[in-house]
C-alpha cells in the first residue's frame, strides 16, 4: 500500500479477502479509520442543559422549545445516555 497499490490488488497477490487487508492495515497504524455519517448540526442551544432547566416535560413538549425534532432529541440524549420514565399512576382494580 505504501508503493501505491491497492487493497483489492494486494489481495489478489496474497490470496486473502479485502477485508483482511483492511484489518491488517488498521492493526498495523493502530489509529482508527474515519467512519461515515453526519455530524449533528449546531442549533445555538445546549440540549441537556435545556432538559435540566425544564423538568418533568415530555419530549414532544421540549421539542415546542427548540428548532430540532422530536427523533433528533432523543437521539441526542439517547448518547447522552439519558431516559425518559413513564409516570407510574395508581390505578383501581376492577373486579366484574
Amino acid at each position: 500500500m505504501k508503493e501505491g497499490k491497492k487493497a483489492h490488488q494486494i489481495a489478489l497477490l496474497l490470496g486473502v479477502s479485502t477485508a483482511s487487508i483492511s484489518r491488517w492495515r488498521r492493526l498495523e497504524s493502530l489509529t482508527p479509520l474515519p467512519r461515515g455519517g453526519s455530524k449533528p448540526r449546531d442549533i445555538g442551544v445546549d440540549i441537556l442543559e435545556y432538559v435540566k432547566n425544564h423538568p418533568g416535560k415530555t419530549i414532544a413538549q421540549l421539542a415546542e422549545g427548540l428548532p430540532i425534532k422530536r427523533t433528533a432529541i432523543l437521539q441526542r440524549l439517547h448518547k447522552a445516555q439519558y431516559t425518559f420514565k413513564k409516570k407510574v399512576t395508581p390505578t383501581k382494580k376492577v373486579t366484574p
